[in-house]
């Protein structure tokens, strides 16, 4: 007598075992870099239906688990654990809301980083004096505030003093320097008698079609950077509105 085929085979539930382990995964994720305290509740729950899955892929190989029933069954709990899932990502972003924000970076050498891939320069022996970032939200608006101290960067100083534009601007830019560079009266660039400058507007990029001057727009997407040559001070600052 010929055996019937397995139905469904066992890699059916294996299938849907790393479908669950991908959501696990996504899951871990949002809940450590969205939600400031831990959220091992919330992380381990995401893990039960790879556990499940994982079971039932293991009795499928032993012969059990197969037919009609187990099919309807499965496909049952996978709906279930799909839509309490989904449940859970949309509270963790509503807890990520609530939360107060500190806009500070607690890693000094990431906030390095972030300028020496910006500037294109070596900023080996840079210290960091402010380190912020604001951007959040689902449009990423915000502002990115460093401040470095350029006293023992001389590859820094020297790439600025021979490549950077020398400060002030001229208008636009200083106006975008002295007067927009903050949210609301919070201005990030002091008044500097002398310096060099970089400019990127990333808007323009971004939009090439909108030919609106700079002070003209309703919408900001720019990265500036001011050297202080008095003080050896670097400014860095991102705003996107």
């Amino acid at each position: 007598m010929t055996q019937k085929p397995a139905f469904p085979k066992p890699r059916f539930y294996l299938i849907l075992a790393l479908l669950a382990a991908a959501g696990f995964g996504f899951t871990a994720v949002c809940g450590v870099w969205n939600i400031a305290r831990p959220l091992w509740g919330n992380i381990a729950l995401s893990a039960v239906p790879t556990a499940v899955f994982l079971l039932l892929w293991q009795l499928s190989r032993r012969g059990r688990w197969r037919g009609v029933p187990a099919l309807a069954a499965t496909i049952a709990l996978f709906v279930l654990f799909l839509a309490g899932g989904c449940f859970n990502l949309l509270l963790i972003g509503l807890d990520a809301m609530g939360q107060p924000r500190d806009p500070t970076l607690k890693n000094s050498a990431h906030a390095v980083r972030i300028v020496e891939k910006a500037l294109e320069l070596n900023l080996d022996g840079a210290q960091v004096l402010l380190a912020e970032d604001t951007h959040s939200g689902f449009h990423g608006d915000g502002e990115t505030r460093i401040i470095l101290a350029l006293d023992d960067a001389t590859s820094a100083v020297e790439s600025i003093v021979s490549q950077w534009p020398a400060f002030p601007a001229g208008e636009p830019l200083d106006t975008i320097f002295l007067e927009r560079s903050g949210l609301g009266e919070d201005l990030f660039f002091p008044q500097v008698e002398q310096g060099y400058y970089s400019f990127r507007d990333r808007y323009a990029e971004q939009y090439p079609d909108d030919t609106r001057p700079l002070l003209q727009r309703f919408s900001y997407n720019y990265t500036a950077a001011l050297y202080d040559t008095e003080n050896s001070t670097l400014y860095y600052y991102e705003l996107d509105t």
